[in-house]
């Protein structure tokens, strides 16, 4: 399931404009849903896959930051990041897979450590606090 929904979302890279826009669409979306959940009180905002494990976070309005756990085949809760005062629009991991960023709507950033789940850094936080 994992290798089906990588190879749905993948960008094409090297290709000429032409190349991309004769390419069959059927080739590129996926038919049916391969998955799907409730993942937040409210809208989802942002999804992003981790860079090294089979782990998804999503942000929504509810502020909140999840982890979900997809290496089973099936979806599995791994967390809930708190922390935000706003809805959560974007998040993203770093090369890594250790540290997540979520930017909400409040125009603030914030860091969690994946293994922890602990926010490490707020715009309420000193950043001199802030050990990796």
């Amino acid at each position: 399931m994992q290798k089906e929904i990588e190879d749905a979302v993948k960008e094409p890279r090297g290709l000429s404009p032409e190349q991309v826009f004769n390419m069959p669409i059927s080739s590129a979306i996926p038919k049916k849903p391969i998955l799907k959940f409730d993942a937040h009180d409210g809208e989802v905002d942002a999804v992003k896959w981790s860079p090294v494990d089979r782990l998804v976070a999503t942000g929504g309005g509810d502020r909140k930051v999840k982890l979900w756990d997809v290496s089973n085949g099936i979806l599995e809760p791994r967390g809930i990041l708190l922390g935000s005062n706003r809805g959560v629009m974007s998040v993203d991991f770093d090369s890594t897979g250790t540290v997540i960023l979520g930017a909400s709507s409040d125009q603030a950033t914030r860091v969690w450590t994946v293994a922890d789940q602990r926010l490490r850094v707020s715009p309420h936080l000193n950043l001199t606090h802030f050990h990796s």
